[in-house]
C-alpha cells in the first residue's frame, strides 16, 4: 500500500506564495480530506504529489520514491502516477472515445496491453463504479455523475494504490455526487489510500479519516471530521466553516 508524507512544501507563482511550509501524511488505507476556501493551494498541493507541478521547497515522499524541486527533483514522478491515480475535477475524457475507451487507454499505452485484454479489465473496472451498461457511451451521452465515475474507472486502470481527487463533486448536482459518494466509499472499504481536496463540507463528513483545513497556503486545522468540523480550534477555521454553514 502507498503511505504519501509532504514536507514542508513551498511553491510561488510569480512570487506569489500559494503553498507555505505545508505538512502532511496520508498512512496506507487511510481517507484524508483537505478542506479550504478557493485559492487556498488546494489543487496545487494534489499536482504537487504526482509531480505535474514543480514546487520551490520541501519533499514529498510516496512510499520510496521522492521528489525535489532540484531539476532533476521530479525525475520519479513516472512511476509516482504509475501507484497514485488523479482524478480530475473537469473529468478530462477524451469526447472521441468511448468510456471502456477511454478506461483501457493508459494501461494499452503504459503497461502494453493487447486490445482484448484491456478491454476486458476496462469492462471489470466499469463494473466496478456501476457503469458496465454505459460502456458504449461517448462523454456527450453520459450524465455529469457518470462522466465522473468513468474518470474514477480511468484512475484505477494502472492498479494505483492511492487515488488523489480535486474537487471532484463540485460540479454535480446532489443526487449525482451521492453516486460519486458511494464509489469513494466502496474504495475506501477496499483499502485504497485516498487524498481527496475539496471546499465541500458534506464529502469530508461522510469519507474522511482524517480532515485538514488549508487556508492561504497553510494548514490551519488538523483533526477526526468531529473534532475540525464541529469544534475548529483556529480563527481562520471558525471564519471559513461559519461562511459554509450560513
Amino acid at each position: 500500500m502507498v503511505r504519501i508524507a509532504i514536507d514542508h512544501l513551498c511553491k510561488k507563482f510569480s512570487g506569489r506564495p500559494v503553498l507555505e511550509g505545508v505538512r502532511l501524511e496520508v498512512s496506507s488505507g487511510e481517507t484524508v480530506v483537505v478542506l479550504g476556501p478557493s485559492g487556498a493551494g488546494k489543487s496545487t498541493l494534489l499536482r504537487c504529489v504526482v509531480g505535474l507541478c514543480p514546487f520551490d521547497e520541501g519533499e514529498i515522499h510516496v512510499n520510496s520514491w521522492v521528489l525535489r524541486p532540484s531539476p532533476q527533483g521530479l525525475g520519479q514522478a513516472p512511476q509516482i502516477r504509475q501507484r497514485v491515480g488523479f482524478i480530475f475535477q473537469d473529468f478530462a475524457l477524451f469526447p472521441h472515445k468511448r468510456a471502456w475507451e477511454n478506461v483501457a487507454l493508459a494501461p494499452r499505452l503504459v503497461r502494453g496491453l493487447g486490445p482484448r485484454e484491456a478491454w476486458e479489465q476496462a469492462m471489470e473496472l466499469l463494473g466496478k463504479v456501476g457503469l458496465r451498461s454505459r460502456a458504449e457511451a461517448y462523454p456527450h451521452q453520459l450524465s455529469g455523475g457518470e462522466k465522473q465515475r468513468v474518470a474514477i474507472a480511468r484512475a484505477l486502470a494502472l492498479a494505483p494504490q492511492a487515488l488523489l481527487g480535486d474537487e471532484i463533486t463540485s460540479a454535480l448536482d446532489p443526487e449525482l455526487k451521492w453516486e460519486v459518494v458511494e464509489t469513494l466509499l466502496r474504495l475506501k472499504g477496499e483499502g485504497l489510500s485516498l487524498l481527496l481536496v475539496t471546499h465541500e463540507v458534506g464529502l469530508a463528513r461522510k469519507v474522511a479519516d482524517r480532515v485538514v483545513l488549508l487556508a492561504d497556503g497553510k494548514v490551519v486545522e488538523e483533526g477526526s471530521p468531529r473534532e475540525v468540523l464541529d469544534r475548529p480550534q483556529s480563527l481562520r477555521g471558525q471564519q471559513f466553516l461559519a461562511r459554509l454553514l450560513v
